[in-house]
């Protein structure tokens, strides 16, 4: 079974280009659209989301954990 769910950490700025480097390769693959990329860390908000191209900021492993179920459909 494909993954459905991709989480990325960032804990700094610099790595920025490379987040968005693996999701354009994800896209290159044709696999981007199977998958939900999510990312996380201290520099990360709303605008570096959508400069990656990401799917959602999780502020923190609980946050990811319930977006996760809600999107499997877990209860």
């Amino acid at each position: 079974m494909p993954a459905i769910l991709l989480g990325i950490s960032c804990l700094l700025t610099t790595a920025f280009d490379n987040i968005k480097e693996c999701i354009q390769t994800l896209e290159r693959e044709g696999l981007r659209g199977d998958v939900k990329v999510l990312i996380g860390g201290g520099p990360v908000d709303e605008a570096t989301c959508k400069y990656m191209g990401a799917d959602h900021v999780c502020r923190n492993a609980q946050e990811t954990v319930e977006y996760s179920k809600k999107y499997m459909g877990v209860k």
